[in-house]
């Protein structure tokens, strides 16, 4: 379904919506807008109670000129030019390999928590080296250990940030099948705010 039949769906759930509205998205007032705010609410809130879980968040890089003496590289400098929101740091998720060579080269990166990367690699003087071991910082730097000596590719995932719906044509990112969960979370908080003292 897409944002505009989500809306439509839920007003007509809803039992408090006559005919077919909304017709769209945009330019609408009163309880048709709280209807579409809602919908759009819920769609942002499925998705963040499971981030962790949900396959359709995930999405892969691949980034292929590390600096050499350059430890930390935020998402962007990487590549990752939006809706970031973190990296996967599953065992075996990320991976080097010498660009020249290519990646029959590629080897994995062993994930170390960040106060043992700080410990390790980034006190006192630091020769530079293939890296072996990664980090992230608090503000999500990947944080590499060595400090590479070459300009390596590295290979990993990361987690994307919500899917906003605006556009009566956009459609939730996820299977079709989890298109009534964004309903019935609508369905909830449109309930919430009818009950006593509301002012809808």
């Amino acid at each position: 379904m897409t944002f505009l039949e989500l809306c439509q769906r839920t007003a007509q759930y809803s039992g408090t919506i006559d005919g077919t509205a909304p017709t769209a998205v945009t330019a609408q007032v009163g309880r048709l807008a709280i209807l579409v705010n809602l919908v759009a609410s819920a769609w942002n809130m499925v998705q963040l109670e499971h981030i962790n879980d949900w396959r359709w968040l995930r999405s892969g890089f691949t980034y292929a000129s590390l600096t050499p003496g350059t430890a930390r590289y935020m998402p962007t400098s990487l590549g990752i030019a939006s809706r970031f929101a973190k990296f996967v740091t599953e065992e075996k998720s990320l991976s080097i390999y010498e660009t020249s060579i290519g990646v029959s080269d590629e080897h994995e990166l062993e994930w170390i928590d960040y106060p043992r990367w700080r410990r390790t690699y980034d006190r006192g003087t630091q020769v530079n080296a293939r890296p072996r071991q990664i980090s992230i910082s608090p503000t999500e730097e990947l944080c590499f250990g060595q400090v590479p000596d070459l300009a390596y590719t590295v290979k990993g995932e990361y987690m994307k940030a919500p899917q906003a719906l605006a556009a009566n044509g956009d459609t939730p990112e996820c299977p079709a099948a989890y298109h009534e969960i964004v309903v019935w979370k609508a369905l909830v908080l449109l309930e919430q705010g009818d009950g006593p003292g509301a002012d809808l």
